[in-house]
C-alpha cells in the first residue's frame, strides 16, 4: 500500500501530518501577529485616526507568516485566488448604496449669522488696539460643523465616481461573463498547454473530458501545426483513426455522428460522471451540520424537505458541470466547421460557449464558481506570457517543465507573496475598518470562520476580543455547579425587554399652554433619549451572555 501511494504521489500520513502542523502554525502566527500589530497601532497612533487603514496595514504585515509553509515553496494559485477575493470584497465596499448628502446640513449651518453685527459687543471689539480677535465657542462650533459637512460631501463625490467606475460589477449576468473569459483560457491551456495548469486540475478536465487521451494528445498535434499543413496525426497510431489525413477533428471526434447528436449522447455521460463529484460535497456538510435531523420519522416533520434540498442542489451542480463540458466542446465544433480547421485560436474563440452553463447555477454560487475559475484562468495565463513572447522568460518566478502539469520553482521575485500581502490587506480591510462598517459584504460562513481565527468580539469597537467563548466558558462552569446560581438566559432577557422599555419610557405629556410645553420639550426628549439607551443597554446585555 505504502509502494503503490508512493508511486501515485499522493503524500504519506506522516507528510499529511507535518503539512497540518504547517498550516496550523501558519494560521496561529497569521492570526497573532494581526492581532498584535492591530492592536499596536490603536495604542501608539489612536484608535480614531488609524480606524480606517490599521486592519489592512496589520493584514499586510503578518501575510508573510506563509512562509512557515516552506521558504521555497510558491503559493501563487493561492494567492491569486486570495486577491480575487479581496478585490471581490472591496467591489461590494464600492457598490454598497450612498449616504445622504450632507448638503443640507452645511447650507443651513451657512445660513447662520456670521457678520461682526450679530456678536456680542465684547467679542466685536478686542480689549486692546491691535490684539488679536478671539473666537467665540458659537462661531468655532459653527466653523467646524461647515467643514465635516464639505469633507461629508467631498467623501459622497469620491463614492459616486467610484459606483460609476463600478458600473459593469453591477451588471446582473457579470458572473456569467467572467466564467465565459474563464472557459476560454482554461479550455486553451487544457488542450495545448497542459504544463501551466496543475497536475491535478489537468487529470480532472481529462477525466470530465469525456475521452481517451490519445483524443487529447491528437486535438494538441493538430493545433499546433501551421495552417496548410496536412499529413497523418502521430497521436492517432493504434487507435481506429490510424492513419487519417485531415485538419478536420470531428472526423476522428465523433465519425458517423452529426456535432448535435454528439453532444445530445455526451451529455447524459458526463451528468453520470458529474454525480460522484458533487454528492459528496452536499451530502457530508449536511450530515455535519443537521446530523439526526435527517433521519426520517414523526419527530423529523423536516427530514424530507432537507433530503429534497440535498437532492436539488447535487442535482443542480451535477448539471451544472455535465452542461459545461459539453459546451465546450459543442462550441469547439462551431469553431471547427467555421474555420475549416483546428488552430490556437480556434478553441479559446469558440470554447467560451462553456461558460452559459453557470446559469444553470443558483446566483449565490455563481459568482464562488467564476472566481474559482478566473483564479485558475489567470494563473494559466500568466505562464502562457512567456512562451508567447510577450513576458521574457528570466522575468517569469515559474519555470516551465516539459512533463505536464509540474512546475518547478526558480529563485526569484517572490510575487506570489506580493498578492499575498495585497490580499490580506483587502480582506482584513472590509472585516475590521472604520469599526466594521463593511463587514456585511462578507458571506456568513466566511466571516464566522475570520471570527474565528481573528477575533469573534470587539470590531465594532475597534479591538479585538474573544469575549464569547468566555462567557460560553463561565456559562458552562456556572451550570457545572450546583452551588452556583444560574446565568439568565438570553430568551428570559429578551422576554424582560419589554416591560423593562415599558417601565422606563416617558409618559405622555399633558395638554399644557404654549410657553410650558416649549420649555418642558427638552426634558421629554431627554427622558426619551435616556429610555433608549438603557434599553439598548439591557439588549447587549442579553446579547453578551
Amino acid at each position: 500500500r505504502r509502494r503503490r501511494r508512493a508511486l501515485a504521489g499522493a503524500p504519506g500520513p506522516a507528510a499529511a501530518s507535518a503539512d497540518a502542523a504547517r498550516y496550523a502554525a501558519f494560521l496561529g502566527a497569521f492570526a497573532g501577529a494581526y492581532v498584535l500589530l492591530d492592536e499596536g497601532i490603536a495604542r501608539g497612533l489612536g484608535k480614531k485616526k488609524t480606524a480606517a487603514w490599521r486592519a489592512a496595514a496589520s493584514g499586510a504585515c503578518a501575510a508573510p507568516a506563509v512562509l512557515l509553509l516552506g521558504r521555497k515553496q510558491r503559493h501563487t494559485s493561492l494567492a491569486i485566488y486570495l486577491l480575487l477575493r479581496g478585490a471581490t470584497l472591496l467591489v461590494r465596499v464600492g457598490n454598497k448604496p450612498l449616504p445622504p448628502s450632507a448638503s443640507s446640513s452645511s447650507s443651513s449651518s451657512s445660513e447662520a449669522p456670521s457678520s461682526s453685527s450679530s456678536l456680542p459687543a465684547a467679542a466685536r471689539a478686542p480689549t486692546k488696539p491691535g490684539a488679536a480677535r478671539a473666537p467665540t465657542k458659537a462661531g468655532g462650533d459653527r466653523e467646524a460643523e461647515v467643514l465635516r459637512a464639505k469633507a461629508a460631501d467631498a467623501s459622497l463625490q469620491r463614492q459616486r465616481l467610484v459606483r460609476r467606475l463600478l458600473t459593469p460589477t453591477r451588471w446582473e449576468h457579470g458572473d456569467t461573463l467572467l466564467m465565459c473569459l474563464a472557459a476560454s483560457q482554461i479550455t486553451y491551456s487544457w488542450i495545448i498547454k497542459p504544463h501551466t495548469l496543475p497536475a491535478a486540475f489537468v487529470r480532472f478536465l481529462n477525466r470530465h473530458g469525456g475521452h481517451d487521451l490519445w483524443f487529447y494528445d491528437a486535438a494538441r498535434e493538430l493545433a499546433s501545426r501551421p495552417a496548410g499543413v496536412t499529413g497523418p496525426v502521430k497521436a492517432l497510431v493504434g487507435t481506429p483513426h490510424e492513419g487519417l489525413v485531415g485538419a478536420h477533428p470531428c472526423d476522428w471526434a465523433h465519425p458517423g455522428t452529426t456535432c448535435d447528436g454528439n453532444a445530445a449522447a455526451f451529455f447524459p455521460a458526463a451528468l453520470a460522471r458529474a454525480l460522484p463529484v458533487y454528492l459528496p460535497v452536499y451530502l457530508v456538510p449536511a450530515l455535519l451540520v443537521h446530523g439526526r435531523k435527517l433521519l426520517p420519522g414523526a419527530n423529523n416533520p423536516g427530514a424530507s424537505l432537507l433530503w429534497k434540498k440535498l437532492a436539488t442542489g447535487c442535482l443542480r451542480s451535477s448539471t451544472f458541470l455535465a452542461l459545461y463540458c459539453t459546451l465546450c466542446w459543442r462550441g469547439a465544433c462551431v469553431g471547427f466547421q467555421l474555420t475549416g480547421r483546428l488552430g490556437p485560436s480556434t478553441i479559446p474563440g469558440f470554447a467560451w460557449m462553456g461558460g452559459l452553463a453557470t446559469l444553470v447555477e443558483k446566483k449565490s454560487r455563481r459568482m464562488e464558481l467564476a472566481l474559482y475559475c478566473v483564479s485558475r484562468a489567470a494563473e494559466s495565463f500568466a505562464l502562457c506570457l512567456p512562451e508567447w513572447g510577450l513576458v521574457p522568460k528570466r522575468r517569469s518566478s515559474l519555470a516551465v517543465s516539459s512533463s505536464p502539469g509540474k512546475l518547478k520553482p526558480r529563485l526569484g521575485p517572490r510575487y506570489d507573496l506580493v498578492m499575498l500581502c495585497a490580499a490580506s490587506a483587502a480582506i482584513c480591510h472590509c472585516y475590521s475598518d472604520s469599526k466594521g462598517a463593511h463587514r456585511d459584504v462578507f458571506r456568513s460562513k466566511y466571516l464566522s470562520v475570520l471570527d474565528f481565527i481573528l477575533g469573534s468580539d470587539g470590531v465594532e469597537r475597534g479591538s479585538i476580543r474573544h469575549s464569547p467563548s468566555a462567557s460560553d466558558l463561565v456559562a458552562r462552569a456556572v451550570a457545572a455547579s450546583p452551588s452556583l446560581p444560574a446565568l439568565p438566559t438570553v430568551s428570559s432577557l429578551q422576554a424582560a425587554l419589554p416591560s423593562l422599555t415599558a417601565s422606563i419610557s416617558m409618559p405622555q405629556l399633558p395638554s399644557l399652554p404654549q410657553p410650558a410645553a416649549a420649555m418642558l420639550q427638552p426634558a421629554a426628549a431627554a427622558a426619551s433619549l435616556a429610555a433608549s439607551q438603557a434599553a439598548a443597554a439591557a439588549a447587549g446585555c442579553a446579547g453578551a451572555i
